[in-house]
């Protein structure tokens, strides 16, 4: 089958970001978000906007299965914008849900 390697590359970040999104726990979130540059983990835009460009590269593909996990990758990124959208109408820049410790014993 001949896969564009460019798409391939694309589905492979995607995979990767979705998945560490997904599982991480919120003490993480902050390397990750570093490691998104300014495309935070709380940016529903960007999510939609890879949603769409799954969406848009699984037209191209011509292999059902590689496209239904595209599509499924795009249903993700909308779970993941939705996800944005809810932590930013109730967070709105309040402080850490983490409580912090004062003289925590090693």
């Amino acid at each position: 089958m001949g896969y564009n390697l460019g798409v391939l590359g694309v589905l492979a970040d995607t995979m990767r970001q979705v998945s560490l999104c997904a599982i991480a726990p919120a003490v993480v979130r902050e390397q990750i978000v570093s490691g998104m540059g300014a495309h935070g983990i709380n940016d529903a835009k960007h999510w939609r906007d890879r949603a769409a460009e799954m969406r848009a590269l699984s037209d191209q593909i011509k292999d059902p299965q590689a496209q239904r996990m595209m599509l499924k990758l795009a249903n993700d990124y909308d779970k993941l914008a939705d996800r944005a959208e809810d932590r930013a109408s109730r967070d709105k820049a309040g402080p850490s849900p983490i409580p912090k410790t004062k003289g925590a014993a090693a």
